[in-house]
């Protein structure tokens, strides 16, 4: 066995303590304080980029032990022919499509190409009451971390695709269908852990256009530099264009 089909010995989590394979072949690991599982370089080349971001290092190597663990599962297993999945390999999936459905309800539809009925994903339940009660007012609807994709989301912050909250009501919580976004930046500390729906302050962030290529940045009215009053300086120095 190559060391590469099993997980080293640091984990995002810390020092691995202990490794295992579960019965369907994907290897475990446990720290003292955390956990998770660990894809071999050949499992990696089949996982979608969609599903990369909630990988614990972003590159679909480790994934944590709570409910990210059950992406990679479902898009893994689910791509085999129908039938040729063992018992136990049918087990470990039916687990897995009950936590990625639970809990990442966009991503879930997208890898199966199933729509969730209502009441099937605690997410998005959640998030039809948030819509419900923020009807009028500006709601995430889907975030990207900076990467190489996405250039247009610098280091430390989170580029966010918002919509109205009735567009989620209308759209069976997917307004990214029928409805058009505003983009905008938010620091990447101030989302942390929160998962979409959640209210955009658009006065208080940055807003982006143009987001194919370099983005133009919509510079909160707040922060907008006052108009220079006139002088004598020549036509050429005193005209100064807004940086892009």
């Amino acid at each position: 066995m190559s060391d590469d089909e099993r997980p080293p010995d640091q984990t995002p989590w810390g020092d691995k303590e202990e490794e295992w394979q579960d019965m369907a072949g994907f290897w475990w690991v446990s720290t003292p304080r955390h956990g998770g599982i660990y894809l071999t370089s050949e499992q990696r080349k089949d996982i979608p980029d969609l599903i990369k971001p909630h990988s614990s290092d972003a590159e679909a190597i480790w994934w944590e032990e709570d409910s990210a663990w059950s992406l990679p599962i479902v898009s893994l297993l689910s791509q085999r022919r129908h039938g040729s999945l063992s018992e136990e390999e049918e087990h470990v999936l039916e687990q897995a499509h009950d936590t990625a459905r639970d809990s990442f309800p966009d991503e879930w539809e997208q890898i199966t190409g199933r729509e969730i009925k209502q009441a099937e994903s605690y997410e998005r339940e959640e998030g039809r009451e948030t819509a419900a009660i923020h009807t009028d007012e500006l709601l995430a609807g889907t975030i990207w971390r900076s990467s190489p994709e996405n250039a247009w989301v610098p280091e430390g912050m989170v580029g966010v695709a918002a919509y109205p909250g009735k567009a989620f009501l209308d759209s069976n919580m997917d307004p990214a269908r029928t409805h058009e976004a505003r983009y905008f930046l938010i620091p990447e500390a101030e989302v942390k852990w929160r998962t979409p729906p959640f209210e955009i302050d658009a006065e208080r962030y940055q807003e982006v256009t143009g987001r194919e290529g370099t983005p133009r940045i919509q510079t909160p009215e707040a922060e907008r530099p006052k108009p220079e009053s006139p002088s004598n300086e020549p036509q050429h120095k005193k005209h100064r264009g807004r940086g892009r």
